[in-house]
């Protein structure tokens, strides 16, 4: 996981947040982001479901990750689908970024 990841994706989630110095596995991401959509599972669904919207998270994923998942499991299902729709934009953003034009002599 590239040290980006970590960081534009708490950005989103929560801009006061700061990434453990060390640096993160994608597993600490999960986890984390998982922590804060049990949070907001608890007080704030409607807030949630627009954060899923915002990352981009499929809607057909969303509904399947509600309908199927067992309540305990939730909140681990989104993060990780949060997690992965984050890695595709900044994996898509890489391979798509303007690069200089080569140098001629």
């Amino acid at each position: 996981m590239s040290d980006e990841t970590p960081a534009s994706l708490l950005a989103l989630l929560a801009p006061d947040a700061e990434p453990p110095a060390g640096g993160m596995t994608r597993e600490d991401v999960v986890d984390l982001v998982a922590g804060y959509v049990t949070a907001l599972l608890d007080r704030d669904r409607g807030y949630l479901l627009s954060l899923l919207y915002r990352i981009d998270v499929r809607e057909r994923d969303v509904k399947e990750a509600f309908a199927t998942t067992p309540p305990a499991a939730l909140p681990r299902r989104l993060a990780e689908l949060m997690v992965a729709r984050h890695e595709e934009k900044l994996a898509t953003r890489r391979a798509y970024a303007r690069r200089p034009p080569p140098e001629t002599c």
